[in-house]
């Protein structure tokens, strides 16, 4: 389920793109490709460690597949990966790979390889992962530019966190994620991922973030979404002026009403369309920026980590 709002706030006329300049960060550096022996090693290293979850063929149906509950293996011959510097609808870059593969994914079964195996065998398993998606051959990695991602600002203040809080509300983040930000939210028992199956939002709140929990990681999450899952990438949805925001309505009937009228007020406080329009392109992305940084603080101040947490972290949450 993609929330229709997004949709509308991505396709608010051609020139919303055109609000966010073109992405300008250097493509991360990848560790050197593997060659001669180590890059046959990607097939063998693949098939000794990841072939029982992800299949000989890539396919996300290997013998114990399905043994480890939720969620399911990832079927690397959609070419569809939630884990990404890249905008929404792009391949990884390699180095993207390499990343999910040597962290592991927190909160499910996907360990992390970099205490196991050395970085030139990650490498080669990425690049081994690679072929099972035409994709890759047909969209070279020159054409996947990582999305530029800023240096991450001070601890928000208490007004930071409230603005923060307020964008929560109005990116309506708050319909599947819960007005707490428990994984609670009226969509979340709706939800389902690209292949059908049930799907439920992060408990924001345990702190157990699969793609990494720095300031940088969770902003990274909400700007280019997780493809395959219902989570929307926020990179357009940030530069839209009040008018593509106040249509609130029925989203917010299901809120306390105090909570509905701060938010109401809060939308009637932000620039318009045209304003947005009238800035730079420097001073118009340092605009999203600083949206998306106040959005990602507050998602970072709803974590109340403790001690055992992970033992209640729902796994089915993307």
């Amino acid at each position: 389920m993609r929330i229709e709002w997004m949709v509308a706030a991505a396709t608010l006329s051609s020139a919303a793109a055109a609000m966010l300049p073109a992405c300008s960060t250097p493509q991360p550096a990848s560790p050197s490709s593997p060659s001669g022996a180590e890059a046959s090693d990607g097939k063998r290293l693949y098939e000794q460690r990841c072939a029982t979850c992800h299949g000989i063929h890539g396919d996300g149906r290997g013998p114990t597949a399905h043994v480890y509950g939720s969620p399911a293996p990832r079927d690397f011959t959609r070419g569809l990966y939630e884990f990404r510097t890249t905008d929404a609808g792009k391949l990884p870059v390699r180095a993207d790979l390499v990343r999910t593969i040597g962290q592991g994914i927190p909160g499910t079964t996907m360990p992390a390889w970099r205490s196991l195996l050395s970085p030139r065998e990650i490498e080669a398993i990425a690049q081994y992962i690679e072929s099972f998606s035409p994709r890759f051959a047909a969209e070279p990695e020159s054409a996947r530019a990582p999305i530029a991602i800023p240096p991450e600002p001070p601890p928000p203040s208490a007004t930071d966190l409230e603005v923060g809080r307020m964008f929560y509300f109005t990116f309506r983040c708050w319909e599947c994620h819960g007005v707490y930000g428990e994984g609670d939210g009226p969509a979340a028992a709706t939800l389902a991922d690209e292949w059908k199956r049930p799907i439920r939002p992060a408990d924001l709140t345990r702190g157990v973030y699969k793609s990494g929990a720095t300031g940088a990681d969770l902003y990274r999450t909400i700007a280019t979404g997780l493809d395959g899952t219902p989570m929307p990438t926020f990179r357009l949805a940030v530069v839209v002026g009040k008018e593509g925001l106040a249509d609130l309505g029925k989203h917010i009937d299901k809120l306390d009403p105090a909570i509905r009228a701060k938010v109401t007020a809060f939308v009637q406080t932000l620039p318009t369309d045209e304003q947005i329009f009238a800035l730079s392109d420097p001073d118009r992305a340092k605009f999203g920026e600083r949206r998306l940084w106040l959005l990602t603080g507050y998602v970072k101040s709803l974590a109340h980590r403790g001690v055992f947490d992970w033992l209640s972290h729902d796994p089915s949450a993307p």
